[in-house]
């Protein structure tokens, strides 16, 4: 039950996201608030270690 409960939630999630960033696709500010705090951690980590690696 606990299992289903967060697969709902999860997709639940991901649906209000997908339509924040659709909706304010011309509000940065708002669209901020749809985006995942890891999802832009991860983003970011990776662009550090793409830039590290081209220049050494």
């Amino acid at each position: 039950m606990r299992g289903r409960a967060y697969t709902y939630l999860k997709q639940l999630v991901g649906e209000i996201r997908t339509y924040g960033k659709y909706a304010f696709w011309n509000n940065e500010e708002k669209q901020k608030r749809y985006l995942s705090e890891y999802g832009r951690r991860k983003h970011t980590k990776n662009n550090e270690t793409e830039t590290s690696v081209a220049q050494g």
